[in-house]
């Protein structure tokens, strides 16, 4: 009796069966799988949240007075000791200020000589009290011209790029020569009277120049000094390499004392900083290892190890503590170093475990 032939399965019937039998068992292992592979390497819970550490430095005034010129616009790159402004210390009016106070001591001592002194002497005198009070003319003559021809420099700039009128130009243009014209006049004054005093200078100084008079002279001297000094422009210089993050006061403005001007954040991070809520489960001692995980979609991770453990509880920084929402908002300061195999930039949340 010959066999009779295999009757072939449905493949709608074997489907089901490998969807009843096999495909679970599939879905199980692959389940499983892909949960270990997340657990690990996305939903490790961090035991610290940390910020890499921004440097910062500020560009400020050390005296009160305007910036002429400034040099850096938003986010732009610098280099330590590089140009930031050009700052102005003196202005005419606080110049005229002073060197009138100057003047009133030389009209005073002018006053008190002509009382005690010989007729002779006392020309002598008033003609020496002449050449200082000019003296003093001179030196508040060139602090004017020099803020009128940087006065100049800075409107014909400005009318280059047509910022201000023609008429500004003009009335900048007259004052810096009016002011070149005076200083040229006073010089002159001041050098013929210092040749009057030379030819009538009598043969024993000494009777003719008491202390008041030699001190008074030492004051003015330095006083020039000072002033000529402070009406010159200052080059205000970037304390770090960065990049400018913040712009505080425009060139023209008047600043106090001070006040920043500009601000530049470095482009290298240096550490990271993270904060251990209270309890402490942990005691993070120097050179424990780390695990530095960041927040982008790849999760990367370093090994780094603490540099410094803070020795009590502060504030948390206001970043770290967003990122790290909680009911406590102080925490142990922990300074970690920057991974070797992870470039992270300033201002960066990342994840921190400590390696026990």
């Amino acid at each position: 009796m010959e066999p009779l032939p295999n009757i072939p399965t449905p493949a709608r019937l074997v489907w089901r069966e490998i969807r009843h039998r096999a495909f679970p068992g599939m879905v199980f292992v692959v389940a499983l799988v892909t949960a270990a592979i997340l657990w690990r390497n996305q939903a490790t819970v961090p035991h610290l949240v940390g910020e890499v550490e921004a440097l910062t430095g500020t560009v400020a005034t050390i005296e009160d007075g305007m910036i002429t010129d400034l040099h850096v616009d938003q986010l732009q790159p610098v280099q330590k000791g590089q140009a930031i402004a050009e700052f102005r210390v003196a202005d005419p009016e606080s110049v005229r200020v002073k060197l009138a106070n100057i003047t009133a001591e030389l009209q005073v001592m002018q006053s008190r000589m002509t009382q005690d002194q010989q007729r002779l002497l006392q020309g002598y005198e008033q003609l020496r009290l002449d050449w200082l009070e000019q003296r003093v003319y001179l030196a508040t003559a060139r602090v004017e011209l020099e803020y009128a021809e940087s006065e100049l420099a800075r409107v014909t700039k400005l009318s280059t790029d047509k910022l201000v009128s023609e008429d500004e130009l003009d009335r900048a243009t007259t004052l810096a020569s009016s002011r070149r014209a005076e200083v040229a006049e006073r010089e002159k004054l001041v050098a013929e009277l210092k040749d009057k005093l030379d030819h009538l200078a009598p043969d024993d100084a000494t009777r003719f120049q008491s202390s008041i008079s030699e001190q008074l002279n030492q004051e003015i001297a330095a006083a020039e000094a000072r002033l000529q000094l402070a009406a010159k422009p200052v080059t205000l210089t970037a304390p770090i390499d960065g990049v400018v993050t913040e712009i505080r006061h425009q060139s023209g403005e008047r600043v106090a004392r001070g006040e920043t001007i500009v601000v530049i954040t470095a482009t290298t991070p240096r550490q990271i900083i993270g904060y251990l809520r209270p309890p402490l489960t942990l005691q993070p001692q120097p050179g424990d290892k780390v695990e530095v995980r960041t927040r982008n979609s790849h999760r990367d991770v370093g090994i780094a190890k603490i540099l410094r453990v803070g020795g009590h509880f502060e504030a948390m920084a206001p970043n770290i503590a967003a990122a790290n929402p909680g009911t406590s908002k102080l925490g142990l300061p922990v300074l970690v170093s920057l991974p070797d195999n992870l470039k992270l930039l300033p201002g960066e949340i990342v994840d921190l475990a400590l390696k026990q």
